[in-house]
């Protein structure tokens, strides 16, 4: 009797360590039935969201820079991460060349992806290079695109830049990026972890710079300018009038004897200044240039 008492709590606690490790085990062969089911993308798979936008999970058809073809995202924040690429393509600018173009920013999401045997992190940053390179995102010659790729499964995410926009996003400000972005994926939050990688990405891409060539100023457009202007046209009058003034006045000047006190006034200009004789000093006219009165 005294063997079988403790016996059966010894009994009952095998029971409870074989219980748990039956959960244990049926957990994790869920996870690896599940996981071999679900789909397992590889780059050639992933259809192109400006060719095949309902296939990505745009279900309005229109040409857009998402996909999510195992539709992770709700529709309301597929929404928004849509309007987020729409508005960081209109309100960001690098010169191509003569031309300003604005980046190009798109977002692929999956479950899972094929890693073939390499660890998830070197698998995920060919899976996006490559998906950059086939999709193509942003402009070839310009290099203005940047792919944000998510694996969530894994969970992992790697972010592809051009040749152009990789100026603006060099490796230490994507690992500060990725580092804010990584933890919401470990947390399953990939709604908030999307959009946040987004955003953040959209606020270190540069602005339009504003165009700074001269400006076109020939005879044409000055003619253009004065006719346009009224008042311009009368200030040009007014100032025209007093040169031929001064100009025929300073000739008369030169052409006359000096003058005596008993000839009058007599007004010219000078460096710009009106001029009276006032008053003779042996014979001779002195200078002396009128002021304004103090108002």
């Amino acid at each position: 009797i005294f063997s079988c008492a403790f016996s059966r709590p010894k009994m009952e606690l095998f029971l409870s360590f074989r219980g748990a490790a039956a959960v244990l085990i049926f957990t994790v062969l869920s996870l690896s039935l599940f996981s071999t089911n679900a789909r397992q993308w590889k780059p050639e798979d992933i259809p192109n969201p400006t060719k095949a936008p309902v296939s990505c999970g745009r279900p309005d058809g229109r040409k857009s820079l998402l996909c999510d073809p195992d539709h992770l995202l709700s529709p309301s924040r597929a929404n928004a991460v849509e309007q987020a690429l729409d508005a960081i393509r209109a309100s960001t600018a690098m010169m191509c060349g003569d031309t300003p173009q604005g980046f190009d920013v798109a977002v692929a999401l999956v479950q899972w992806i094929a890693t073939d045997g390499e660890r998830v992190p070197v698998a995920t940053r060919r899976f996006a290079r490559e998906l950059h390179s086939r999709w193509p995102v942003g402009s070839a010659g310009c290099g203005n695109g940047v792919l944000i790729f998510v694996s969530v499964g894994d969970p992992w995410m790697y972010v592809s830049t051009g040749k152009g926009s990789r100026d603006a996003l060099p490796e230490p400000v994507l690992k500060e990026t990725l580092a804010a972005i990584l933890p919401l994926l470990f947390s399953d939050r990939v709604d908030e972890a999307v959009l946040v990688g987004v955003r953040e990405i959209g606020s270190r891409l540069p602005l339009p710079v504003e165009d700074e060539s001269p400006l076109p100023f020939g005879p044409l457009v000055v003619v253009d300018m004065i006719l346009a202007e009224p008042e311009l046209l009368l200030m040009v009058f007014h100032g025209l009038a007093w040169v031929i003034l001064c100009f025929i006045g300073d000739l008369g000047t030169a052409r006359l004897p000096p003058k005596t006190a008993s000839d009058g006034a007599v007004t010219r200009c000078t460096r710009g200044r009106r001029v009276v004789h006032e008053e003779a000093r042996g014979g001779r006219v002195a200078d002396v240039a009128i002021a304004h009165p103090a108002a």
